[in-house]
């Protein structure tokens, strides 16, 4: 697929035969129309935050997937090293027991973030992560492309979802998100 192409809908993109995955940023309110509008089409779908208005619409983009046999990913920040690292040091318990999370101790954009300050009463811990890219290279700036090195080893192992943002856990917050609207009487639009 040639790099520079446009497209005069997303109707048009999606009968496109040369495109395999769609990274779908629309605004929330067309996640679920567009998903599954390319889904339906045969391609795989790397989507936005939120992944859904609702529940409902989180199950029925994960049915389309597995009907269609099509990658489905709700993005996330989970995949890049200072989150990694991040887990690796709650899991292993050497950060002792978590009573409190600001991620304002993860400096930079959500996206980008190079350290991680952890403070244990009046003591502080800081690993710098610097990004690698392809090559080995270290950039900092951009934490899009390790989403992107996620999704092409998971295509590659022949995997049609994340490990790190599995479809069955963004459908988990998307029904806790139900159930906390409906006990303050909120609906989405």
């Amino acid at each position: 697929m040639p790099l520079a192409r446009r497209y005069s809908s997303y109707e048009a993109l999606a009968a496109d035969d040369g495109a395999d995955l769609i990274y779908v940023a629309t605004p929330a309110s067309h996640h679920f129309e567009h998903t599954v509008l390319f889904l339906t089409a045969g391609c795989g779908v790397v989507r936005e935050t939120p992944f859904g208005l609702n529940e409902a619409q989180a199950a029925a983009m994960a049915a389309a997937a597995r009907a269609e046999g099509r990658f489905l990913m709700e993005t996330s920040p989970r995949n890049l090293p200072v989150y990694v690292r991040l887990r690796e040091l709650m899991a292993s318990g050497a950060i002792g027991k978590i009573v409190a999370f600001s991620s304002d101790r993860v400096p930079r954009l959500i996206t980008a973030p190079t350290t991680l300050v952890v403070r244990g009463g009046d003591r502080y811990g800081r690993l710098d992560l610097p990004f690698d890219r392809e090559g080995g290279r270290s950039v900092p700036g951009s934490g899009f492309h390790h989403q992107v090195r996620h999704v092409r080893r998971r295509l590659h192992d022949g995997h049609l979802d994340s490990d790190v943002m599995p479809l069955g856990e963004s459908q988990s917050i998307m029904r806790t998100l139900d159930t906390v609207r409906a006990q303050i009487g909120a609906h989405p639009a």
